[in-house]
Order: structure tokens, then C-alpha cells, then sequence
């Protein structure tokens, strides 16, 4: 096999800077390192926005729980305090109504019941007034 007689042809050629005898590249930075670098820069300045918001939106629903979790204690409080009355009341008539059937002497003023109902009476006017 004999090589071929074309003659090769050069399709680039990279051309001397002017001033500089030799043909090597000095050290410096790569072309594409700018924008790599900005890139990142841009990368991370969205990644910090996102976490700035998302922090923000964490504070706005743990408030928003908290609240909830008060106004919830605050109701179940108030029907506990209900139910208190509601039983005194209806141990209160319950007490009554057994000295009535044995046909025992009954105080004139039945004052336990008329406190129990007042009782009562005010929880209920608290409940519709705070707007339950």
C-alpha cells in the first residue's frame, strides 16, 4: 500500500496573536466560565427568593393554627362550662322531683334550683353574646 499522492489540505488554522511569538495559549480564564458563573449566581439568588417566600408562608399558617387552635379551646371551654351548668341544673331538678314524689316538706323558696337556673341562664346569654 502506498499513501496516497493528494495533497492534504488545511481546513483551520489557528493564526498567532499579534505581538506574541508564541503559538501557546497563556493562562486565563475559559470563554465559557462567565456565564457559568452567572448562571449560578442567578440559580442561587431564585433558590434564596423561594426560600425567603416559602418562610414566610411556613409563619402565616403556623399563625394561622395557632389562632384556630384558640378560638377551638375557646368554644370547647365555653361547652364544657354549658354542660357544668346544664347538670347542676338537672341534678338540681332531678333532687326536686324525688322530694316531690316521697311527698317530703319542701322549703317555701327553692333557692339551689333558682341558682342553677340563673346559671344557666347567663351561660347561655355569654354563648350567643361572645357570637358562638
Amino acid at each position: 500500500m502506498q499513501p496516497s499522492q493528494q495533497k492534504s489540505e488545511v481546513v483551520y488554522r489557528r493564526t498567532p496573536e499579534p505581538g506574541s511569538t508564541t503559538t501557546e495559549r497563556g493562562r486565563g480564564y475559559a470563554p465559557a466560565l462567565a456565564p457559568l458563573v452567572i448562571g449560578f449566581l442567578l440559580l442561587l439568588g431564585v433558590i434564596l427568593t423561594l426560600g425567603l417566600i416559602s418562610a414566610g408562608k411556613l409563619s402565616e399558617v403556623g399563625y394561622n393554627s395557632q389562632r384556630l387552635n384558640l378560638e377551638y379551646s375557646t368554644r370547647l371551654n365555653r361547652l364544657f362550662d354549658l354542660r357544668l351548668t346544664l347538670m347542676a341544673l338537672d341534678n338540681e331538678t332531678r333532687a326536686r322531683a324525688a322530694s316531690e314524689s316521697r311527698r317530703e316538706l319542701k322549703p317555701p323558696i327553692d333557692v339551689r334550683l333558682d341558682n342553677a337556673r340563673d346559671q344557666v341562664r347567663r351561660a347561655v346569654a355569654a354563648d350567643r353574646r361572645i357570637g358562638r
